[in-house]
């Protein structure tokens, strides 16, 4: 997708508008990663019961991708050595 069709996008103009309210500091590194640690824990939690549909599994996939490296970043990149240490416990 050319540049020029993700500017008009619905999607980025509302981005854009969000971004003028937006409390995350982008430029502090702690600020993005408890930002992205609780909207990722919201998704999943909303993931987990169902409340997020897609029509095509592409789209789920991309979702997943998305938050597997939003999680992985919060963790400082220890995402699977986490998930391997809750299920020995």
């Amino acid at each position: 997708m050319a540049v020029e069709e993700i500017m008009m996008s619905q999607t980025m103009l509302k981005l854009f508008h969000l971004s003028h309210k937006c409390p995350v500091d982008v430029n502090d590194l702690d600020d993005v990663k408890s930002a992205l640690a609780a909207s990722s824990l919201t998704l999943i939690k909303a993931l987990d019961k169902g409340a997020i549909k897609f029509d095509r599994d592409k789209d789920l996939a991309m979702l997943f991708g998305l938050l597997t490296i939003s999680v992985d970043f919060t963790l400082d990149g220890r995402l699977k050595y986490a998930f391997s240490q809750a299920t020995i416990n």
